[in-house]
């Protein structure tokens, strides 16, 4: 992390001028410190959801309408925000279907592409 890159020294060994052996040590790609904000940024990852904010928030008490105790609420906007790249794969995946309306597409991936105009 931060361009850090691990030293490595290799040490050699010779016998009457002649290389005989060679050992190289690295040191470890990343130390305790680098590790732990590592697993670190993974766990919040892994806790987010789709919508962006923490699961444990999202899905506390203290966020449900209902609980006269609730310490924070969730509100959308009032207009959708399109993604359309999203919307791209979709419209996709919905023409396939139509066409071959049959088809069993799990396990497809609908692969997308940037072109400029």
């Amino acid at each position: 992390m931060w361009g850090w890159e691990p030293a490595e020294t290799t040490v050699h060994t010779y016998v009457g001028g002649v290389l005989v052996g060679s050992v190289t040590t690295r040191e470890p790609e990343f130390d305790t410190h680098q590790r732990d904000l590592l697993l670190a940024s993974a766990a919040f990852e892994a806790s987010i959801g789709s919508h962006g904010f923490p699961m444990a928030e999202s899905t506390s008490a203290d966020a449900d309408p209902s609980n006269r105790a609730a310490k924070y609420r969730f509100t959308a906007g009032k207009f959708p925000v399109v993604d359309y790249a999203e919307k791209a794969r979709k419209d996709a995946e919905q023409a396939y279907l139509k066409k071959y309306p049959d088809a069993n597409t799990n396990g497809h991936i609908w692969p997308l592409s940037r072109v400029e105009s």
